[in-house]
Order: structure tokens, then C-alpha cells, then sequence
């Protein structure tokens, strides 16, 4: 490969490791279309270098998702709006660019730039209430509920980099999960805070070697950190706290007085019902909130404020596509499991394992309570991430040459080497 050549992927590999795992707090809805530009010119890049993309396990989970997702839409005619889910294709290609750039370090560099990336999130977060006196952080061009939640995200991607460390600077990487969860706080946003116990659990099984000894720390780290943003700015508890009044309500059968969780708690029992009458192909991407206003209780005038999804990935799925949709999301969950436990166990194994485990997780919990996938933010977020933990953090790069055009998993074998 030319040298030139070499250095253009390099570069584009750089533009889109600091993008995705630096930048998402301030690049906010923009960066999503910077990172499918540079994405895309990484799948060009492919053509002359002579990268012949291999279907792995997870490349056609994603594209037996969108196959999904476009056979419904064509029968409820928004067939154009499969293109919300055209990144699940572009992963193939990305995927087989960055495994060309992959190094041993691999891991080691994800985990530092998204430990970067979670503290710049902090930062601007912390700059947003305390500086411009805003009530809620929200990050750039973004929402509160969007930015927290990628601030979570990238937090916990830190934990990729303990596998490969080792003394004290391992704790440095739990700096990363405190850092979005109190990110999250200042933002006022509790779906993401929900997620945060859940992928600690997650951590523990993964990353952490002796967990009976980790998992005090771990407890105690997190009440700190509430504790600090709670001292230093009170309101950010208030949102958290109601979360046990409405769990009482919802425990003793009552109406939830809080408004926000009482329209998600309606949109969710209406989109059920919506989905019963629509169970195989749904209603369609553009119709699934119109097509819960007939079973709201006050006829759907809660609609009217502007809503655009249904406050769940589960429910946009199955309402917009009926049961092929909800097939489709749990491929596009799973995929990024089952893409690392196919690939060969070399040294950055059981990283790749944890960060796909801590991202399809963290998707899935945070998606419970807000909307994920389908729309460009967090779409694209999804599949560079996916496409950099399974692609880049490998310890050899692909061969630049030969093999038949198509060639199907399993990839050639590497040789097995036992993880530190």
C-alpha cells in the first residue's frame, strides 16, 4: 500500500476515533454528520486499498436488521425512511476499514480518548450550570436527555482499558463512569442514571478480576459522586429523587402525579394496544405517534406539545414495524456481542467483549426510557462505536490483499493468544 494511501486511513481512522469518543457532548446533533461523512470516505478509502469487507457475525445481524426494518416500511409505504437506518449497512465496510488500521494499543487508546471524552462532557456540563446559570446541562446542539446519555456511554467505554492496565493507574478508568454519571446529574436526566447500576453490574463481570473487593469501592465511589454534585448543586437531586415517589405510585396501583412519567407511562400503555392491531408490519417510522392517539386517555391532546416518538426504542420499533421491527432491534442489540465473541481470542478479547457488552447495554437501558435508534445522533454513535471496538481494537490489522469477493464468517484464524 502506498504511503499516501496509508496515511489518508490513518487519518480518517483518527477523525473518526476523536469524533465518536471525544466529541459527542459538544458536537451534539452536527457531529452525527460529520461522523457519517468521514465514515463514508473510510468505506471508499476501502476500493484502493484493496480491503475486500468479510461478513462477521455482527455485520449481518445489522444488515438482516435493516432488510427487517425495509420489508415492513414497504408494506405501510414510508419505504424512504428506511434510510434513518442506513449506518446498520455502512457497518460492513467501516468496520473492515478500521480493522485494517488496528493495533495492539487498540483498546488501550479507545479507553483513554472515551475517559477524555467523558471528562470534556463534565466539564461543559458543569460550565452550563454553573457558568451560564442553565437549569438542566444539555451539551451543544443537543437535548439533555441525548447528550447525558452518551456522556454515560462514553464513561463507561473507560473500562475497556482495564484488561490492558495494570497498578494504580487502573483507577484512573473508574474515573469514567463517575464522570458521566455525574454529567447525567447536572442534566437533570434520570434514564440515564437508571442505566448506570446496570452497566456497573455489567463492569463487574467483565472487566473486574477480584469483584468482591471492587465492589465496595465501586458503591462508594458513586454515593460520592452524588453526594459532591448533590452538596455542590441541589437541584440535580430533585428529578433523581422523585424517582422513588413514582415507583411508590406505580407500586400501589395509583395514577403517577409527575407529568413527564405519566405521559411515558400513557404512550406506553397506548402503543401496546396500538401495536395489537398492527402486530406483523406496524403502522410505519412517520405514522407510530399518530398511531397511538386513538387509545389516549384524553384523545391524544398530550400530542399536541410536540412529540415525535414514543419515549422507547422497543415501542418505536413495534409500533412503526410491528414484530419484524422488534425482531430488528434485537439483532441491532445484539450484534455487537455476538461480533466479538466470533472474533479470535487474542489480548484485547476480553476488552472488546466488555465495551460491546457496556454499548449494547447501555442502548437497551437508556432506549427503556427515551428514544435511541432511528434517529442520526445516536444511530451513528451506535455503529462507530460498534465498528471501532470490533474493527480497530484487534491486535493485527487485516491483510490489504486477496480472498474471494464475498467472503462469508468465519474469518481466517489468528493465533490464539492468552489475554494478560
Amino acid at each position: 500500500m502506498s504511503r499516501p494511501l496509508t496515511l489518508a486511513g490513518r487519518g480518517l481512522t483518527w477523525a473518526l476515533l476523536l469524533g465518536t469518543l471525544v466529541l459527542p457532548y459538544p458536537g451534539g446533533y452536527p457531529l452525527a454528520y460529520f461522523l457519517i461523512l468521514v465514515s463514508l470516505l473510510l468505506c471508499l478509502w476501502l476500493l484502493p486499498a484493496r480491503i475486500v469487507p468479510r461478513l462477521e457475525p455482527a455485520g449481518l445481524m445489522f444488515l438482516g436488521a435493516f432488510v427487517l426494518i425495509a420489508i415492513a416500511f414497504l408494506a405501510t409505504g414510508s419505504l424512504a425512511l428506511v434510510t434513518n437506518f442506513a449506518m446498520f449497512v455502512v457497518f460492513v465496510p467501516l468496520a473492515a476499514a478500521l480493522a485494517r488500521n488496528a493495533s495492539p494499543g487498540g483498546a488501550v487508546l479507545v479507553a483513554r480518548l472515551a475517559l477524555l471524552g467523558a471528562a470534556v462532557a463534565l466539564g461543559i456540563a458543569a460550565w452550563e450550570v454553573f457558568g451560564l446559570r442553565h437549569g438542566r446541562a444539555a451539551g451543544f446542539n443537543s437535548d439533555p436527555i441525548w447528550s447525558a446519555q452518551a456522556a454515560v456511554v462514553l464513561g463507561f467505554l473507560a473500562l475497556v482499558g482495564l484488561p490492558q492496565a495494570a497498578g494504580i493507574w487502573r483507577l484512573l478508568y473508574w474515573l469514567g463512569p463517575v464522570f458521566g454519571m455525574a454529567t447525567a446529574l447536572l442534566a437533570g436526566s434520570r434514564g440515564p442514571l437508571l442505566a448506570v447500576p446496570v452497566l456497573f453490574v455489567v463492569a463487574m463481570f467483565l472487566v473486574v478480576r477480584r469483584w468482591w473487593l471492587a465492589l465496595p469501592v465501586i458503591v462508594a465511589t458513586g454515593f460520592a459522586a452524588v453526594a459532591v454534585v448533590g452538596v455542590v448543586y441541589p437541584g440535580s437531586l430533585t428529578r433523581l429523587a422523585s424517582l422513588t415517589t413514582i415507583a411508590g405510585e406505580l407500586a400501589s396501583g395509583g395514577a403517577v402525579s409527575e407529568v413527564s412519567s405519566g405521559q411515558r407511562l400513557a404512550f406506553y400503555q397506548s402503543a401496546f394496544s396500538a401495536f395489537l392491531e398492527k402486530p406483523l408490519f406496524g403502522y410505519g417510522w412517520d405514522n407510530k405517534v399518530a398511531a397511538i392517539r386513538p387509545y389516549l386517555a384524553d384523545g391524544g391532546a398530550m400530542l399536541d406539545e410536540g412529540h415525535h416518538h414514543l419515549h422507547s426504542d422497543i415501542l418505536d420499533f413495534g409500533v412503526s414495524a410491528g414484530a419484524l421491527g422488534l425482531l430488528a432491534y434485537a439483532l441491532i442489540i445484539a450484534a455487537p456481542i455476538a461480533g466479538a465473541l466470533a472474533l479470535p481470542r487474542d489480548s484485547q478479547y476480553r476488552s472488546r467483549l466488555a465495551g460491546t457488552a457496556l454499548l449494547a447495554v447501555g442502548y437497551l437501558v437508556c432506549g427503556l426510557t427515551y428514544l435511541m435508534l432511528g434517529y442520526e445522533f445516536h444511530t451513528t454513535l451506535y455503529v462507530c462505536l460498534a465498528a471501532i471496538l470490533l474493527g480497530y481494537c484487534r491486535d493485527a490489522p487485516t491483510p490489504a490483499a486477496a480472498g474471494p469477493a464475498c467472503r462469508l464468517w468465519p474469518p481466517r484464524r489468528w493465533p490464539r493468544v492468552r489475554p494478560p
